[in-house]
Protein backbone atom coordinates (compact mmCIF):
# COMPACT_ATOMS: atom_id res chain seq x y z
CA UNK A 1 0.00 0.00 0.00
CA UNK A 2 1.43 3.41 -0.89
CA UNK A 3 2.06 6.16 1.63
CA UNK A 4 -0.68 8.31 0.05
CA UNK A 5 -3.16 5.49 0.58
CA UNK A 6 -2.19 5.22 4.24
CA UNK A 7 -2.83 8.91 4.86
CA UNK A 8 -6.18 8.72 3.12
CA UNK A 9 -7.24 5.93 5.47
CA UNK A 10 -5.93 7.65 8.61
CA UNK A 11 -8.47 8.68 11.21
CA UNK A 12 -9.42 12.35 11.16
CA UNK A 13 -7.56 14.45 13.69
CA UNK A 14 -9.49 15.39 16.81
CA UNK A 15 -9.00 18.80 18.38
CA UNK A 16 -9.83 20.26 21.76
CA UNK A 17 -13.40 21.57 21.47
CA UNK A 18 -12.75 23.98 24.36
CA UNK A 19 -10.05 25.78 22.39
CA UNK A 20 -11.73 28.37 20.15
CA UNK A 21 -8.48 29.08 18.30
CA UNK A 22 -8.17 25.40 17.29
CA UNK A 23 -11.82 25.32 16.22
CA UNK A 24 -11.38 28.47 14.10
CA UNK A 25 -8.09 27.36 12.55
CA UNK A 26 -9.40 23.88 11.71
CA UNK A 27 -12.49 25.43 10.13
CA UNK A 28 -10.34 27.92 8.19
CA UNK A 29 -8.17 25.08 6.88
CA UNK A 30 -11.23 23.18 5.65
CA UNK A 31 -12.29 25.99 3.29
CA UNK A 32 -9.64 25.38 0.61
CA UNK A 33 -10.53 21.69 0.00
CA UNK A 34 -14.22 22.61 -0.26
CA UNK A 35 -13.56 25.37 -2.79
CA UNK A 36 -11.22 23.09 -4.73
CA UNK A 37 -14.06 20.58 -5.02
CA UNK A 38 -16.15 23.32 -6.65
CA UNK A 39 -13.49 23.91 -9.30
CA UNK A 40 -11.75 26.90 -7.73
CA UNK A 41 -7.97 27.23 -7.83
CA UNK A 42 -6.44 28.77 -4.73
CA UNK A 43 -4.21 31.80 -5.15
CA UNK A 44 -1.29 31.99 -2.74
CA UNK A 45 -0.13 35.53 -3.51
CA UNK A 46 -0.91 36.86 -0.01
CA UNK A 47 1.11 34.08 1.60
CA UNK A 48 3.89 34.44 -0.97
CA UNK A 49 4.32 38.13 -0.20
CA UNK A 50 4.28 37.45 3.54
CA UNK A 51 6.94 34.76 3.12
CA UNK A 52 9.08 36.98 0.88
CA UNK A 53 9.09 39.82 3.41
CA UNK A 54 9.80 37.44 6.29
CA UNK A 55 12.63 35.62 4.51
CA UNK A 56 14.16 38.91 3.39
CA UNK A 57 14.17 40.16 6.99
CA UNK A 58 15.72 36.88 8.18
CA UNK A 59 18.36 37.00 5.43
CA UNK A 60 19.30 40.57 6.33
CA UNK A 61 19.73 39.78 9.99
CA UNK A 62 21.67 36.57 9.16
CA UNK A 63 24.05 38.53 6.90
CA UNK A 64 24.41 41.16 9.61
CA UNK A 65 25.30 38.51 12.19
CA UNK A 66 27.76 36.85 9.79
CA UNK A 67 29.42 40.21 9.05
CA UNK A 68 29.70 40.88 12.78
CA UNK A 69 31.18 37.41 13.34
CA UNK A 70 33.79 37.82 10.59
CA UNK A 71 34.85 41.44 11.23
CA UNK A 72 34.17 41.80 14.93
CA UNK A 73 31.79 44.19 16.61
CA UNK A 74 33.68 47.46 16.37
CA UNK A 75 34.47 47.38 12.62
CA UNK A 76 30.97 46.08 11.79
CA UNK A 77 29.10 48.51 14.06
CA UNK A 78 27.69 50.67 11.24
CA UNK A 79 26.68 47.61 9.18
CA UNK A 80 25.01 46.11 12.24
CA UNK A 81 23.01 49.28 12.80
CA UNK A 82 21.86 49.27 9.17
CA UNK A 83 20.94 45.57 9.37
CA UNK A 84 18.96 46.00 12.57
CA UNK A 85 17.10 49.04 11.23
CA UNK A 86 16.26 47.20 7.97
CA UNK A 87 15.06 44.20 9.99
CA UNK A 88 12.70 46.31 12.07
CA UNK A 89 11.46 48.19 8.99
CA UNK A 90 10.69 44.92 7.19
CA UNK A 91 8.93 43.49 10.25
CA UNK A 92 6.86 46.66 10.50
CA UNK A 93 5.96 46.33 6.81
CA UNK A 94 5.04 42.68 7.43
CA UNK A 95 2.79 43.59 10.36
CA UNK A 96 1.09 46.33 8.37
CA UNK A 97 0.65 43.95 5.42
CA UNK A 98 -1.07 41.37 7.62
CA UNK A 99 -3.26 43.97 9.35
CA UNK A 100 -4.32 46.16 6.43
CA UNK A 101 -4.04 43.93 3.33
CA UNK A 102 -4.71 40.36 4.48
CA UNK A 103 -7.29 41.36 7.13
CA UNK A 104 -8.16 37.81 8.10
CA UNK A 105 -8.28 36.47 4.53
CA UNK A 106 -8.13 32.67 4.66
CA UNK A 107 -8.90 31.88 1.02
CA UNK A 108 -8.54 33.61 -2.34
CA UNK A 109 -9.36 31.61 -5.42
CA UNK A 110 -10.71 31.71 -8.92
CA UNK A 111 -12.68 29.52 -11.25
CA UNK A 112 -11.19 30.29 -14.65
CA UNK A 113 -13.89 28.38 -16.53
CA UNK A 114 -16.64 30.61 -15.12
CA UNK A 115 -14.55 33.75 -14.64
CA UNK A 116 -15.37 33.93 -10.92
CA UNK A 117 -13.07 35.11 -8.15
CA UNK A 118 -13.84 34.44 -4.48
CA UNK A 119 -12.26 35.75 -1.30
CA UNK A 120 -13.15 34.36 2.13
CA UNK A 121 -12.32 36.29 5.29
CA UNK A 122 -12.53 34.75 8.73
CA UNK A 123 -14.05 37.26 11.12
CA UNK A 124 -13.74 37.07 14.86
CA UNK A 125 -16.77 36.39 17.03
CA UNK A 126 -18.90 39.38 17.99
CA UNK A 127 -18.20 38.61 21.65
CA UNK A 128 -14.76 37.40 22.69
CA UNK A 129 -15.52 33.93 24.06
CA UNK A 130 -18.55 33.12 21.93
CA UNK A 131 -18.21 29.72 20.17
CA UNK A 132 -19.40 31.06 16.83
CA UNK A 133 -17.68 31.12 13.45
CA UNK A 134 -18.14 34.13 11.20
CA UNK A 135 -17.12 34.39 7.58
CA UNK A 136 -17.32 37.11 4.98
CA UNK A 137 -17.49 35.68 1.46
CA UNK A 138 -16.70 38.20 -1.26
CA UNK A 139 -17.30 37.62 -4.95
CA UNK A 140 -14.88 39.77 -6.88
CA UNK A 141 -16.49 40.95 -10.11
CA UNK A 142 -14.41 42.39 -12.95
CA UNK A 143 -16.15 45.65 -13.75
CA UNK A 144 -18.94 45.54 -11.20
CA UNK A 145 -19.22 46.23 -7.51
CA UNK A 146 -18.01 43.42 -5.28
CA UNK A 147 -20.76 41.25 -3.82
CA UNK A 148 -20.34 40.09 -0.26
CA UNK A 149 -22.23 38.21 2.39
CA UNK A 150 -21.50 37.52 6.04
CA UNK A 151 -22.49 34.17 7.52
CA UNK A 152 -22.30 32.83 11.03
CA UNK A 153 -22.56 29.38 12.54
CA UNK A 154 -21.79 27.51 15.72
CA UNK A 155 -18.72 25.28 15.83
CA UNK A 156 -20.87 22.54 17.35
CA UNK A 157 -22.73 22.26 14.04
CA UNK A 158 -19.71 20.74 12.27
CA UNK A 159 -17.56 19.31 15.07
CA UNK A 160 -18.66 16.07 16.71
CA UNK A 161 -18.38 15.24 20.41
CA UNK A 162 -14.79 14.01 19.96
CA UNK A 163 -13.64 17.24 18.30
CA UNK A 164 -13.49 15.82 14.78
CA UNK A 165 -14.58 18.05 11.91
CA UNK A 166 -17.64 16.60 10.16
CA UNK A 167 -16.87 17.62 6.57
CA UNK A 168 -20.41 17.14 5.32
CA UNK A 169 -21.84 19.59 7.85
CA UNK A 170 -19.11 22.18 7.30
CA UNK A 171 -19.45 21.87 3.53
CA UNK A 172 -23.19 22.51 3.87
CA UNK A 173 -22.43 25.66 5.89
CA UNK A 174 -20.07 26.90 3.16
CA UNK A 175 -22.48 25.95 0.38
CA UNK A 176 -25.16 27.97 2.18
CA UNK A 177 -22.85 30.99 2.23
CA UNK A 178 -22.20 30.69 -1.51
CA UNK A 179 -25.93 30.26 -2.16
CA UNK A 180 -26.63 33.47 -0.23
CA UNK A 181 -24.02 35.23 -2.33
CA UNK A 182 -25.67 34.03 -5.55
CA UNK A 183 -29.11 35.14 -4.31
CA UNK A 184 -27.69 38.56 -3.54
CA UNK A 185 -26.55 38.85 -7.15
CA UNK A 186 -30.09 38.43 -8.47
Amino acid sequence: MSKASNTALAAPEAINKSNLVDLKNTSDDAIAPFMSGLGYTQSHYLTDIRLAIGYLAAAIIALTAFNDYKKGFTPAKSHTLIGVVLYFVLNTVLTLWMFFVEKGTVYVGSDHTKGKNIKVESLGPKRKWEPRYRLKVVKLEDMEKDLEVEVEGEFGEWFDEDGVLVRKNFDEFLAGALAQLEKKKL
